[in-house]
């Protein structure tokens, strides 16, 4: 039973980088910029981490 659990279960990767961004008027550019050549994945920024950390989740 676990086994077919395991076999049902989606795969999601998620990537994420440090970055310099400091501006959420910046990260809303590269997020809508990046959505256009990456339309399937969950783009954002995460600005309180001291990283200014972007996620890109499938």
């Amino acid at each position: 039973m676990i086994a077919t659990l395991l076999q049902k279960t989606a795969q999601i990767e998620v990537d994420v980088f440090k970055t310099t961004v400091r501006k959420k008027e910046d990260a809303a550019k590269i997020v809508s910029l990046l959505n256009e050549y990456f339309p399937n994945h969950l783009i954002n920024f995460d600005l309180d981490d001291c990283d200014k950390i972007l996620r890109s989740k499938v």
